[in-house]
């Protein structure tokens, strides 16, 4: 790539100034002679953590500034497929320049002057991918037969999963805010997964820092918990389960959570989180049909953004997150980032969820990215905890439950007008109207938190 180059994904965003691109952490200039890496960077980072904080606790959680860097963003409105990328419905209109005169000039109007797969709303060209995988994708166009930018070797292209690549909010051109976040409000791409091999050395992913809004939620890099070597996997294709019933099981049967994480970590066994979903008899098992297959769709979008699709049980660029109080005391020499597939973060997240399951988490917080029953049951007992600023399992079967939960998962970066991380709640849109036609349900209405009614007046 001789312009912007986002290694994570081996994708070239053609004609973008050196400016444009240097305000996107991820995201390396090369157009004064750069070349292509020899092998893609590491995996992006997931998600964000979700943490929330007791509101009478002198201990005030997080700025809302830290970015999503793996899960990147994509939008909710682009079609839904099966073949693998998260997006709905129509892309949104895009806000990204033409190719400016230093950067390549397009050959073939179609393919902006990409010789390979080509991504014409962000006018990125993503190098080293087959037609086969290009084609999965609705949104690309496979342009190997003209165009002029030249193709790394097939062997680092990245596999089709369900992740995007970051972009810049834009006005008149991509720029993202002051944050370290790369936080796009135009469309982004979907794109494949890639290697969980150790994070981009250009990644950064910075800690928030403390901040009087409760709701506020750090956005990790994510570590996977061993080596994986994705490969091309098929689209989830089965069918939905047979209406009218309920229960976990019964909606998510093995054989579609599989499909749907073809590379889950070990530890996320599917026999282990039916075992802890039993401790929760309520969730996904109202008997009402819809709102149980929307509350799985639900819990499967929001991890699927926070664990990078179940890649990764903890964070790479690991801190200390201690909020210390006598309530809330910290263990020395012990760190609390986000761990597990709903990435439970800060030691007073750790202290409740250890009493409820009977354990000193804040003297050994490493369990809950170790212990096969732990790392489920951190994921469902933040779902189900009554928390200051709600219970998810009881809001997300309401008209906006979605909307709802977000706020109480990551309100403080992704909710209200003008958050920080914009296209963070796009992904977790669009992975929940995905995993919502699996499954044979409509999403519903009013999915987005990005309005004046986040933070709610009353909770």
């Amino acid at each position: 790539c001789t312009n912007c180059y986002f290694a994570a994904n081996n994708a070239c965003f053609l004609g973008w100034s050196k400016a444009q691109c240097d305000s996107v952490d991820l995201y390396k200039w090369c157009g004064d002679g750069g070349s292509d890496p020899s092998t893609p960077s590491s995996p992006k980072s997931p998600p964000s953590t979700n943490d929330s904080y007791p509101s009478s606790s002198a201990d005030t959680p997080v700025t809302m500034d830290t970015p999503v860097t793996t899960d990147t963003p994509v939008t909710t409105d682009t079609p839904v497929t099966t073949d693998t990328p998260v997006t709905t419905d129509t892309p949104v209109t895009m806000d990204t320049p033409p190719p400016t005169s230093g950067g390549p000039q397009p050959v073939n109007p179609q393919c902006g002057g990409c010789s390979n797969c080509y991504f014409a709303v962000n006018n990125a060209c993503f190098l080293g991918w087959s037609k086969a995988q290009c084609d999965s994708v609705n949104e690309y166009k496979w342009c190997g037969d003209d165009g002029s930018n030249p193709s790394p070797s097939p062997s680092n292209a990245p596999n089709p999963s369900i992740t995007s690549s970051p972009k810049p909010s834009t006005t008149s051109s991509p720029k993202p805010s002051t944050t370290s976040s790369p936080k796009p409000s135009i469309t982004s791409s979907p794109k494949p997964s890639t290697t969980s091999s150790p994070k981009p050395s250009h990644t950064c992913s910075p800690k928030r820092t403390p901040s009087s809004n409760p709701s506020t939620t750090k956005q990790p890099t994510l570590s996977p918990a061993t080596s994986l070597k994705p490969t091309p996997t098929s689209p989830p294709n089965t069918p939905p389960s047979p209406p009218g019933k309920s229960g976990l099981t019964n909606i998510l049967p093995k054989e579609l959570f599989l499909r749907i994480f073809p590379e889950a970590l070990p530890i996320y066994n599917y026999e282990n989180l039916v075992a802890v979903a039993e401790k929760y008899p309520e969730f996904a098992n109202t008997g009402n049909a819809d709102v149980d297959r929307r509350e799985v769709a639900a819990f499967l979008g929001q991890i699927s953004l926070e664990s990078g699709d179940l890649r990764y049980v903890e964070e790479i660029n690991k801190s200390t997150m201690c909020q210390q109080s006598p309530k809330y005391p910290c263990a020395a020499g012990k760190q609390y980032f986000g761990r597990g597939p709903i990435q439970l973060s800060w030691n007073y997240n750790y202290k409740d969820f250890g009493k409820a399951v009977n354990l000193d988490l804040v003297a050994s917080p490493e369990l809950v990215a170790t212990d096969y029953d732990l790392v489920w049951w951190s994921a469902l007992w933040y779902w189900n905890d009554e928390r200051w600023n709600g219970n998810i399992h009881k809001v997300v079967g309401l008209p906006g439950g979605f909307a709802k939960a977000t706020f109480i998962i990551n309100g403080g970066l992704e909710c209200g007008v003008n958050p920080p991380n914009r296209d963070s709640e796009k992904s977790r849109i669009a992975s929940f109207k995905k995993f919502c036609e699996l499954l044979g349900v409509a999403p519903g209405d009013n999915l987005s938190c990005q309005t004046a009614d986040f933070p709610p007046k009353a909770l």
